[in-house]
């Protein structure tokens, strides 16, 4: 055999690889796990037929060179593969029964590790061992084609959106954990449309013993207490004001308007922190541990940004994730999350889909939203597909609930995995609250160095400076008039944190 002729070989040979991989490649970012070592055996069957035609080419004398080159392919594709697709996490089935695929999905929410699902086919079912297996109560709903696209759990109760597209549709809640549901319309407004004059709900949140909902009619946001009146909110109810997202941490609720802002009390009392450096228009909140996340455009037609803020709302960092929000969906917006989630680092980001007959378009940063991957590997196809949410269960699965198909996890929380966040924490914990005569403070030592206590007006009654040293405190409010006080803990740094204290 010619130097030439064996140098065109090569050549070819290496140029056949170069498809062999890229193959490879988009097998693993579009495949699940069956068809990806379907795809990963083709190829090295293909090798392998390639070493055959080669080595019975015109001169015997190169049949050790072939041989020794395609092994060295042969392992090089199986490095790869076992290399580049573990930074691609494993989608996995949900473990439910769903005999039609195109029964939608969904709300899906873990609360006190009892996982609640809404579908189309099944209605309601929950697991109890984080969706190892489901069960499907009785359907003590009634009516004819319930659908419920957000649930909210709290205190013992797991409240859901009911609509069953007729008009016909109210906020409900279980005790028994899916078992019986319950309507809760009490003080609720007809319906804009007046039909029959039943309620609709667009938006559910409940937290402590307290239950946000959005209607669908012109003056839509409500507060109210377990078992009482709904009461509407004229502060919510005001242009700026109208919460676009809320979410909770303990008993503090607080709402997307044109700036964050908050009630520790069940809408009784407003916080407006200063929001410093949150340049934001509305957004997506989202809670994990102490920190408070946003992503929300920061202007008309242009790409969201995400925002995060340790201080309850009061300082704001900003991230670029222009990377990804400057994509475009089939609609021709930029890309914005119908759900999101973080995880120290990591972050996923369900956007809308860029075409038709695609998994749902969810992506993965693990460098806090410098770069993004599609994270889809395991995931069902269909003609038009989303995400309604993600949800997270304690033995360290994410789980998605997509618009069709099943549901799907994947395990995120391996020590090698997920980084946490590391930054000292800084909460402060009053008690008792409501009070009567002194709240006891316990305080982060070395990061707050005074304190101020004022009245609804603004005016300062209590002040105490020098007490960076201190890890407790005791403020007498026993001369302080019955009603809410906001306290604020500040640092030489300029950092401000927001509370309240409520005089019995």
């Amino acid at each position: 055999m010619s130097t030439g002729y064996l140098y065109q070989v090569i050549v070819k040979v290496f140029l056949f690889e170069i498809v062999n991989l890229l193959l490879l490649y988009f097998s693993i970012l579009h495949s699940n796990a069956r068809e990806y070592v379907s795809n990963l055996s083709t190829i090295i069957m293909l090798q392998f037929c390639t070493a055959t035609s080669l080595t019975a080419s015109k001169d015997f004398s190169n049949y050790y060179f072939f041989k020794k080159l395609m092994r060295i392919f042969i392992l090089f594709t199986l490095f790869f593969s076992l290399f580049y697709s573990p930074s691609y996490s494993q989608w996995l089935d949900g473990g439910r029964q769903q005999v039609n695929v195109l029964d939608g999905n969904g709300s899906l929410i873990v609360s006190e590790d009892v996982m609640y699902l809404w579908n189309g086919q099944n209605h309601f079912q929950t697991s109890n061992n984080n969706g190892l297996t489901w069960n499907d109560p009785s359907d003590s709903i009634g009516g004819a084609n319930p659908h419920v696209r957000k649930m909210s759990a709290s205190n013992g109760r797991v409240y859901a959106g009911l609509n069953f597209g007729t008009g016909n549709g109210v906020p409900i809640y279980s005790t028994d954990k899916g078992i019986t549901w319950i309507a809760d319309t009490l003080g609720a407004p007809g319906h804009a449309l007046g039909w029959a004059g039943m309620p609709v709900v667009s938006d559910i949140y409940t937290w402590g013993h307290w239950l946000y909902v959005k209607w669908d009619q012109p003056r839509p946001y409500s507060i109210k207490s377990f078992g009482e009146t709904f009461k509407f909110d004229s502060l919510m109810n005001e242009g700026i004001n109208h919460p676009t997202s809320v979410i909770s941490k303990g008993d503090t609720l607080f709402l997307a308007g044109n700036k964050i802002y908050f009630t520790t009390d069940g809408g009784a009392t407003w916080i407006f922190p200063k929001n410093n450096g949150y340049t934001g228009i509305s957004g997506k909140l989202f809670v994990e541990g102490i920190r408070l996340y946003m992503i929300a455009y920061k202007a008309f037609a242009q790409p969201c940004t995400l925002f995060y803020s340790d201080d309850n709302a009061e300082n704001w960092t900003e991230v670029d994730i222009s990377s990804l929000a400057k994509n475009k969906d089939l609609a021709g917006n930029y890309f914005y999350p119908s759900d999101y989630f973080i995880k120290g680092k990591n972050i996923w980001f369900a956007a809308g889909s860029v075409k038709f007959n695609t998994k749902p378009n969810i992506y993965k940063s693990t460098d806090f939203g410098v770069t993004w991957t599609n994270d889809t590997l395991g995931l069902e196809t269909s003609f038009v597909n989303g995400v309604n949410c993600f949800a997270y269960t304690n033995d360290g699965y994410l789980w998605v609930s997509p618009s069709y198909h099943n549901i799907f996890k994947q395990k995120i929380s391996d020590p090698s995995g997920v980084t946490q966040v590391t930054e000292p924490r800084h909460e402060i914990d009053i008690s008792p609250n409501p009070c009567q005569e002194q709240v006891s403070v316990c305080l982060p030592i070395g990061v707050y160095d005074a304190f101020e206590v004022h009245d609804i007006l603004g005016t300062i009654i209590i002040q105490g400076i020098n007490i960076s040293h201190l890890t407790s405190l005791q403020i007498n409010m026993e001369k302080v008039t019955s009603g809410s006080y906001l306290i604020r803990f500040r640092s030489k740094s300029g950092k401000v944190s927001t509370s309240v204290i409520v005089k019995e």
